[in-house]
């Protein structure tokens, strides 16, 4: 909910309206932090799809990368180049090229449609 209280807690109401509105806020299944991506592979990422509702407010996703860095909660998503486009979150999963970036052990990827939802950090080498 925007403009909450950073100690406010969710209630059944914020879920039954969340619910009526059909968002939709799937959990990444991979990659885990247990995942290496290698630069110019064919890669996947999967989303868990049980809780989705009939009715979307946005069925077309977006994949964007990102990295964190120690001390920091920001994200670094690099939204000018998305991973991915336009594909149905319904199908739970897409694939594409890793693509070619800085080896790290700390990469992301979140996965926007109805509502953003980020993966555990993972590694990409050369």
């Amino acid at each position: 909910m925007p403009c909450q209280a950073a100690n406010r807690r969710d209630t059944a109401y914020d879920q039954l309206a969340l619910s009526s509105r059909g968002l939709y806020n799937p959990k990444i299944k991979s990659p885990t932090n247990a995942t290496v991506w290698t630069m110019g592979s064919d890669v996947v990422v999967t989303w868990d799809l049980h809780d989705m509702p009939e009715k979307k407010t946005n069925p077309k996703g977006t994949l964007i990368l990102g990295h964190m860095e120690e001390g920091s909660d920001d994200e670094h998503m690099d939204l000018e180049h998305p991973l991915a486009r336009d594909f149905d979150i319904a199908e739970g999963s897409v694939n594409f090229k890793c693509p070619k970036v800085d080896a790290s052990k700390q990469y992301i990827v979140v996965l926007f449609g109805d509502s953003g939802n980020r993966s555990p950090a993972f590694k990409i080498r050369k």
